[in-house]
């Protein structure tokens, strides 16, 4: 193999889907949405990207690297292998066999790449052995403990949280491919590679132009947030958005819209920030303001679950509270049947109302950090 000159670390996921952006006198044809990097995020030196549409050639590159690595590991251990050949002729010829093979890069209409990366110094972590070979050891240790410093999962987690305010969260519902991968002189790929793959009907959406700046700036919002409690609901949000068991998917967003509603009502508490609706003829649309003391108890923690969120989305989402209001009594009744022990039929399991609620309210929380 070629000496080692500069190895890189790179942690993506990718996203398949068959929704699709498009112009509106070409539908048929998916069209890209305008590409996001961060310079020196999550931390300096660390550059983060969004593509939107197609899969980077790179990334795709590294999957059939370690693709090849993979079969030629195997074939090494079966004796499968032309023993004519170099081994770099044989791992070429695996690399070649595995990309004729795969079909996760055409599966779907359109793809969503999250990618972090950085070069590593080869000195600094001794990745390079006296006879100028790579230290496979040493460069999977360097792989393991750059993976838990950084946590990886995590800042993907929040980047989706915050492109899902700006793109429709059907995109995000199938990942399909999530790495850890060193980069050996931007052509091979080091690391572990898993992917799983669906399939479903294409759904074409109006193209738009993303607002990079606020991207970003939610992007920043989150990571930075002192807030534990951020990335609880991130977690159960998107646990919820690709479950595909209804009593899980039921599950997990209730989950979320507790969780969402305590803490929102905590600083909607804390900052006196609740706007009473004033009901008359015409319905919930005048407001006044009063102190949020003069009418709760003291104690903040023996407000209902039921009464908090009345308070949340009187704020929040004013303009639908009565609808928002009934759509959580629906889903907070069939928990508590099911909490009680009675028998709840999977077919009247509120997911339309409960989906309604989960992807307005979490973006709607970004405001409150």
């Amino acid at each position: 193999m070629e000496k080692i000159t500069n190895i890189k670390i790179i942690s993506f996921r990718i996203y398949g889907t068959n929704d699709y952006f498009s112009d509106s006198d070409n539908r048929e044809q998916a069209k890209c949405l305008e590409t996001i990097v961060m310079q020196n995020f999550p931390k300096k030196d660390w550059e983060t990207s969004c593509y939107f549409g197609e899969i980077p050639d790179d990334i795709v590159q590294y999957k059939h690297s370690f693709d090849g690595y993979n079969l030629f590991a195997i074939k090494t251990l079966f004796r499968q292998l032309n023993t004519l050949k170099t081994k770099e002729e044989q791992l070429n010829e695996c690399i070649t066999e595995v990309k004729s093979r795969s079909t996760i890069f055409t599966e779907y209409k359109y793809y969503i790449t999250i990618s972090i990366q950085r070069e590593i110094d080869l000195k600094r972590y001794k990745l390079i052995k006296n006879d100028n070979a790579l230290d496979v050891k040493a460069s999977l240790e360097c792989l393991k403990e750059q993976k838990n410093k950084m946590k990886f999962p995590e800042i993907l987690d929040k980047v989706v949280f915050s492109l899902i305010n700006e793109i429709d969260q059907s995109f995000f519902i199938k990942p399909i491919i999530e790495e850890n991968l060193l980069i050996l002189n931007d052509v091979r790929a080091l690391g572990n590679i898993r992917a799983k793959m669906t399939g479903s009907l294409t759904n074409s959406k109006p193209y738009k132009k993303i607002n990079t700046n606020e991207v970003e700036e939610r992007i920043n919002k989150i990571t930075s947030s002192h807030n534990n409690w951020i990335n609880s609901i991130i977690h159960w949000h998107l646990s919820m958005l690709k479950e595909k068991d209804k009593w899980k998917k039921f599950y997990f967003g209730f989950v979320f819209l507790e969780i969402m509603t305590h803490k929102a009502f905590e600083k909607i508490y804390r900052e006196n920030l609740f706007d009473v609706l004033k009901k008359d003829n015409e319905g919930y649309d005048k407001f006044i303001k009063i102190p949020i003391s003069d009418i709760i108890s003291e104690d903040a923690n023996k407000v209902t679950l039921m009464a908090k969120f009345s308070f949340v989305a009187g704020i929040l989402h004013p303009i639908n509270y009565s609808n928002d209001l009934s759509n959580f009594k629906k889903c907070k009744k069939i928990r508590d049947k099911i909490s009680h022990g009675d028998v709840v039929e999977i077919d009247v399991l509120p997911l339309k109302e409960m989906n309604s609620l989960v992807e307005f309210y979490s973006r709607e929380m970004l405001n409150l950090l």
